[in-house]
């Protein structure tokens, strides 16, 4: 793990080959996103100031697309 820390380039949109870094802050609140770009799936690495940390990949990968319409 500690090889894998020390690759790390912070603060660039390309921390680590193949990956994509998109991060905001806000005051006291802050979201990213550590996406593999290699991976047709989407997977992804999302966290925010909860400290969770998730993993995913978008909607509609797994099972289709899901419709949503307006309820009446």
């Amino acid at each position: 793990m500690g090889q894998l820390v020390r690759k790390i380039r912070w603060g660039t949109p390309e921390p680590l080959p193949g990956w994509n870094m998109h991060f905001v802050t806000s005051g006291d609140a802050y979201a990213f996103r550590l996406r593999d770009v290699r991976d047709p799936c989407g997977f992804a690495y999302l966290s925010d100031e909860s400290g969770v940390i998730w993993e995913g990949q978008p909607i509609g990968q797994r099972a289709g697309i899901v419709p949503v319409a307006p309820t009446q």
